[in-house]
């Protein structure tokens, strides 16, 4: 049986999305707090229809690697593996996944919470 068919209704009669929230911030800038984060995700993903199932988050660190992101590396590790248990992964910002000098080709995220 599919996972998802019994789920309860979101926006429009949709049926719900199980989701993940990945939140990073560095230490410089505090609008890009975690708890900002989370607030303005868990908002968005209201409105969406979301369920917010894992959270994933690397409180203060830097963008630029990989290294010391065990936060985001559990993540790709939870997808590749198969042992997500959810469809999507909302992040606040694309500049989350990586500072502002690793070229990204996700789309950007429109929360409006800004």
């Amino acid at each position: 049986m599919d996972k998802f068919a019994t789920a309860p209704a979101g926006p429009l009669g949709r049926p719900r999305i199980r989701a993940a929230e990945y939140l990073r911030m560095s230490t410089e800038r505090q609008i890009y707090s975690i708890d900002n984060q989370r607030d303005a995700i868990r908002n968005y993903a209201n409105v969406r229809g979301y369920d917010i199932v894992a959270t994933y988050e690397d409180p203060g660190r830097s963008g630029l690697s990989l290294v010391g992101r065990p936060g985001l590396r559990r993540l790709l590790e939870d997808v590749e593996s198969r042992r997500a248990d959810f469809e999507t992964v909302v992040v606040y910002d694309v500049s989350r996944w990586g500072g502002s000098r690793i070229p990204t080709k996700a789309p950007p995220m429109n929360t409006g919470a800004r």
